[in-house]
């Protein structure tokens, strides 16, 4: 039987020459000591890695703009305030949404195919049609009983989450929505170096979104743009005025049977004009402005692009037009 002794040296001896130690002792007491601080700093470690430096998750961004809209919102927010503010029925107010594209992608490269989610009702398909000729994904669900629509949200968060998950560098996330339910997938947007731009109205938008508040990170933080400053470029209203507050442009012809929002609209945006047209029959259409001055630069705007337009004495100051 062999036995290993291990000898101490006196406690007199220990400060006055270097002892020579067996390793497997003091070895065993090392690793034992490295385990214990790895089972306390391991799952620290796991806690704060959701919010290490952007950089960490991603490469150099794209700068391409990946497009979510929730279209119902943002068709009932919006034609609640444009009706105060232009003083006109909701229901002569419409989007144009290759326009509401255009505005937010503001001369930017699109990622990928806009996502638009809405609801019904009320049911309107031409809408639908309209996004899905545009090259949109299209997705509609049916209010509840109570009249809510959690789907949407649910469903445009989700994109969310799938476009950040799918591209592996980031890009821009443009949300034209308001409701705060978007936090989550925002934040993990931003913390994967994504920027994040949300469109909507100001009175409607959500205070849970225009602060996202991502722990550890306060630097990142969404970029707020509201469409109150921006309605003319993609709001515009379809119908008569009863009012009779508005001067008026009157085209006469053939050649309006075709006309529509497309022909005009660029002009008032141009002219920084909110757009109202009436097309009364296929032979005559009328143009509303505020002014005078705007019915003048109207009717020079017409006659410089049809040439062959006759202007035709119609009151003391309103004269028509008519295609020959």
């Amino acid at each position: 039987m062999h036995m290993l002794l291990y000898n101490f040296p006196p406690v007199s001896e220990t400060h006055s020459r270097t002892v020579s130690h067996s390793p497997i002792i003091p070895n065993t007491c090392l690793f034992l000591c490295l385990s214990f601080l790895l089972l306390i700093v391991k799952p620290a470690q796991i806690t704060h890695s959701r919010y290490r430096s952007a950089t960490y998750f991603s490469k150099e961004p794209t700068g391409l703009v990946h497009v979510f809209i929730d279209n119902s919102n943002v068709e009932i927010e919006g034609k609640k305030l444009i009706s105060k503010l232009e003083k006109i029925y909701e229901n002569q107010l419409h989007i144009d949404y290759g326009r509401l594209l255009k505005t937010v992608l503001n001369g930017r490269q699109i990622g990928d195919d806009p996502i638009f989610v809405g609801s019904r009702p009320p049911p309107n398909d031409s809408i639908w049609r309209e996004l899905t000729s545009l090259g949109c994904r299209v997705t509609v669900f049916d209010r509840n009983a109570v009249n809510q629509e959690k789907e949407v949200d649910n469903e445009l968060g989700a994109s969310i989450s799938d476009a950040i998950q799918e591209y592996k560098r980031p890009g821009i996330i443009a949300l034209v929505a308001g409701d705060g339910d978007y936090r989550p997938e925002l934040r993990r947007a931003l913390l994967r170096g994504w920027s994040v731009e949300i469109w909507f109205w100001d009175h409607a938008m959500s205070q849970r979104l225009k602060w996202i508040n991502v722990p550890y990170r306060p630097d990142l933080q969404t970029t707020i743009m509201y469409l109150d400053s921006y309605y003319i470029r993609f709001i515009y209203a379809c119908g008569r005025d009863n009012s009779r507050r508005k001067k008026y442009l009157e085209i006469n012809g053939d050649a309006v049977g075709t006309w529509g929002n497309e022909h005009v609209m660029e002009f008032y945006v141009n002219s920084n004009t909110f757009c109202w047209w009436d097309k009364a029959n296929s032979h005559s259409f009328y143009m509303y402005f505020e002014n005078l001055e705007q019915w003048k630069e109207a009717k020079c705007w017409v006659k410089k692009i049809y040439p062959e337009v006759q202007e035709l004495p119609k009151g003391k100051y309103y004269h028509s037009l008519l295609f020959s």
